[in-house]
């Protein structure tokens, strides 16, 4: 068995996840395991890529977010206060007023 070293490892959208797979897909065959990923993704990304973009620099104005937790509320996009606050951990920093502020952004994004 090759073993292959891990280079990098960072946390991405489901939509980023989507088009490395489809790149990759065009240049060749995709393994088992990227076939599944590569479907996985497309199922289940909700909006484009430029969107995910503008939506990811909207939510670093809330630092008390964590970067996997914006990731997070990007790929599965809360439609009310209820799913997101059981997104985000308790004992967060977030007022009611910036959650509501957080769900407004992502709803703004989801058009």
């Amino acid at each position: 068995m090759i073993e292959k070293e891990i280079i990098e490892s960072k946390e991405i959208p489901i939509f980023h996840v989507w088009e490395l797979l489809n790149e990759r897909k065009k240049s060749g065959d995709l393994n088992y395991e990227q076939e599944l990923a590569f479907k996985y993704a497309q199922k289940f990304k909700k909006i484009p890529g430029s969107k995910v973009e503008k939506l990811l620099k909207e939510l670093d104005s809330f630092t008390e977010l964590s970067l996997s937790l914006k990731i997070k509320l990007i790929d599965i996009l809360p439609e009310d206060s209820v799913t997101l606050k059981l997104l985000i951990p308790k004992g967060n920093a977030l007022s009611d007023s910036q959650l509501e502020e957080v769900l407004k952004i992502i709803k703004e994004a989801a058009k």
